[in-house]
């Protein structure tokens, strides 16, 4: 018997009408309340069972992004942000991903947690698609 999640990794859709949408990211931090989506037509399950989704990323532009998921709606990243060489590593809430231009990632968020996508360009604009590539929790 296969857990969900293999089932969804092994099981990738194409995108789909209704299971996707592109934003506009520039260099200003913004975050984006995802919590309502429903996606493929499912909320999420609240008892936090079944709740985990593979999502495609594609930066479809021309500069470097950097993007997180996250439980609330600060916008406190910064992709400046390092521990200098030689330094002491600490957990950040600065850091995010860099989303090369051009570049796609498959990310498996949980989506009773993961409720907001933040996301910033190194400079001028870009623009961001993302997918469910996978079945949507049952």
């Amino acid at each position: 018997m296969a857990f969900e999640w293999q089932s969804q990794a092994f099981n990738p859709v194409p995108p789909r009408r209704g299971s996707g949408f592109a934003l506009t990211v520039d260099n200003t931090v913004r975050v984006y309340d995802i919590s309502g989506l429903a996606w493929g037509g499912r909320s999420a399950d609240t008892s936090g069972y079944g709740n985990g989704l593979y999502l495609t990323l594609c930066n479809d532009g021309t500069v470097d992004m950097y993007v997180r998921f996250q439980s609330v709606s600060t916008a406190d990243m910064n992709s400046a942000t390092v521990v200098s060489a030689g330094g002491t590593i600490a957990l950040s809430n600065a850091f995010a991903a860099k989303l090369p231009a051009g570049a796609f990632a498959d990310v498996r968020i949980d989506v009773s947690e993961d409720l907001y996508l933040s996301a910033v360009t190194a400079s001028g604009s870009g623009t961001l698609r993302v997918h469910a590539s996978s079945q949507p929790p049952k």
